[in-house]
């Protein structure tokens, strides 16, 4: 299985991500009307 090492880790401002990442959580984001509480 590939996601044998997958872990859950928090998203918070402190987190650093590569920014197409950081692109694909702000459109998971909108799609699900969630807050962007990472953002400063």
């Amino acid at each position: 299985d590939d996601a044998a090492k997958v872990k859950w880790i928090p998203l918070d401002r402190d987190l650093k991500l590569y920014a197409s990442h950081e692109k694909i959580i702000q459109k998971v984001i909108k799609n699900h009307g969630a807050f962007e509480y990472w953002k400063s």
